[in-house]
Order: structure tokens, then C-alpha cells, then sequence
């Protein structure tokens, strides 16, 4: 598929997948034919219920730069007609051709296409984070010191611990560093990094925490015994991976909504990330950015516009 059809359709997915409340929203789903039970995949499928109705909304993309044509409108019609699907709805970006209106309105068929965001509101919105940058902050416990109860320490020459060392909590064996980190999160020091980025030092990149737990973890020692921890130190540092955001404005299905490919910054994944973003009912902004993360697997991150700022 070419790079900009599989865009196109992504696009086009994540919309949907924002603007259908209370529904199933599945990209290249595999359908049964009725008569030959082989697999037919179709670009969108939507499924839902009105009442005690079960509704499948089967949706193709385009992404050609002349208008769709009567004989593609044909093929995704005939092609439909043998699938489980109660309505089908065509897209194409760049319209369709007046007689594929003609036919579409006799058959019921639903036709969309993004069209150029009139609300000259919704574009100062937009301009507003327009040519801005997506950030994502690394974090790693790179030191973490301990403290322990004297009276609990009978040999104090045996204890050696390192980033592989183990605590338990509950029953639970966690790697240090991976412990550390967790905890850090519940403070809140990893929120408070994001929520102040832009206002640290440009050569700030860790900071030096300490924290008490009173759930009284315990370091495995090499030996199995187990000492409780009262204190840690950790070292965090953190790491901005960026991207710029270039965003498209315009209107689909009678919503305002904006667009932006951008660099995956989330994973070491190639593949481009999308973010889109909807206007609710009361004109505020609904972000969202799908991406493939480190295990190839599609992820969503929802987003926010707060203070000219997008917040996860």
C-alpha cells in the first residue's frame, strides 16, 4: 500500500475512532464473504448497536489526487454487498466524481471527504499550536542508594546490591532500578518533570530524590536473607526525545478536526505517529496520538490543549 494511502486511512481511523462514542472501531478488519466464506478485508469497520440492533459500518479510503471514480465506487459497492455489513461509507480526499454522487444518494451509500475547516475560530485554535513540538521525556533510575536499619544489619561486609539486586514487596520481586522508578512515579516527580520541561535549565537532565515507602520493602540479598529498606536515594535522568508538529486544519463528518504526522518518539519503532484532534460539543479539544511501540503493537495516548500546552 503506498505510504500515502496507508496514512490517509490511518487518518481517517483514528477519527472515527475519537468521534464514535460507545463503539467498536477496528482498521483493516477481515470480513466473511456470505457466499464463499473467504476473508475480505475492509480499510475501517465500525460496529454498534441502535436499540437491540447490531449496526457493522463498513468504511474504504482513498487518498488519490483526482476524485474517486464511478468504477471504484462500483467494485467497494459489489464488494460490500457480500459482506456482513448493514451501510457502507466511502472516503476519499479528494471528493468524488458527480456521478458517483448520483449513484451513492439512489443506493444509500454515504460519502466523505476532508473538507477545508470554515470556522475561521477552530483555525486560530489551531494556529495556536501549529509548527510547535511533540515531546517525550525518557526516564532511568541511574543511582539508587539504601538505607537500613541498624539493629536489622548483623553483618554489614555482606551487603552488596547493583542495578540486577531484587526487592520484595508483598511477594513481589521487582529489579531495583525498575522498583525505584516505580515509586518515583507514585510521588509524582516524573508529572512534576513533564508539567515543568520548558521552565528547567537547558543543561538540566536529573535530579537527586529521596523517598521513605512504608509498605517496608525488603533487598534480597545474595544469600536470600532479606533486609528492610527505610530510605532511598535515587539519581533520575530523564531524556527529551522531540519531534516538530506541522498540523492541518479542516472538517469531517460535520466536525472541526486537526492533523499531524510526526516522528515516532515513543518507541524505536520507524513507523510515523498521527495525532488528531476533534472539537467536543462544548469547543473543547480532544487529542489523540496512536503510535507503534517497541513490541510493533498499535498504542493511543489521550491528550488534552491546556495552556497552550498538550498535555497527556
Amino acid at each position: 500500500m503506498p505510504k500515502r494511502t496507508n496514512f490517509f486511512q490511518k487518518l481517517i481511523y483514528q477519527l472515527h475512532k475519537q468521534l464514535s462514542d460507545n463503539a467498536t472501531v477496528t482498521e483493516s478488519k477481515m470480513l466473511i464473504d456470505k457466499d464463499t466464506g473467504s476473508l475480505v478485508e475492509v480499510d475501517i469497520v465500525i460496529e454498534s448497536n441502535i436499540g437491540l440492533v447490531p449496526i457493522t459500518i463498513g468504511i474504504e479510503c482513498t487518498s488519490k489526487s483526482r476524485p474517486a471514480t464511478l468504477e471504484w465506487y462500483r467494485q467497494l459497492v459489489k464488494k460490500h454487498a457480500d459482506l456482513p455489513i448493514s451501510k457502507t461509507v466511502l472516503v476519499s480526499e479528494s471528493g468524488f466524481t458527480k456521478d458517483v454522487y448520483k449513484k451513492a444518494k439512489i443506493n444509500n451509500v454515504e460519502l466523505l471527504t476532508l473538507e477545508e475547516a470554515m470556522d475561521t475560530r477552530w483555525h486560530d485554535i489551531v494556529n495556536k499550536i501549529n509548527n510547535g513540538t511533540m515531546v517525550n521525556i525518557g526516564f532511568r533510575a541511574s543511582q539508587v542508594g539504601m538505607h537500613f536499619n541498624n539493629a536489622d544489619v548483623k553483618n554489614p561486609s555482606l551487603i552488596s546490591f547493583n542495578h540486577e539486586s531484587l526487592i520484595d514487596e508483598f511477594g513481589s520481586l521487582y529489579k531495583l532500578p525498575d522498583y525505584a522508578m516505580k515509586v518515583v512515579q507514585q510521588a509524582g516527580v516524573t508529572r512534576w518533570v513533564l508539567d515543568n520541561y520548558t521552565k528547567l535549565p537547558e543543561d538540566c537532565n536529573s535530579l537527586e530524590v529521596s523517598f521513605e515507602v512504608d509498605t517496608n520493602p525488603k533487598l534480597v540479598l545474595p544469600s536470600g536473607d532479606k533486609i528492610i529498606v527505610q530510605k532511598f536515594d535515587v539519581k533520575i535522568e530523564f531524556k527529551p526525545n522531540e519531534s516538530s508538529l506541522k498540523f492541518n486544519s479542516g472538517s469531517y463528518f460535520k466536525q472541526n478536526v486537526a492533523y499531524s504526522e510526526f516522528d515516532n518518539i515513543f518507541s524505536n519503532s520507524d513507523a510515523k505517529s498521527i495525532l488528531t484532534f476533534t472539537e467536543d460539543q462544548n469547543g473543547k479539544m480532544k487529542g489523540q496520538v496512536t503510535y507503534v511501540d517497541n513490541e510493533q503493537k498499535e498504542a493511543t495516548l489521550e491528550l488534552e490543549f491546556i495552556d497552550g500546552a498538550l498535555k497527556i
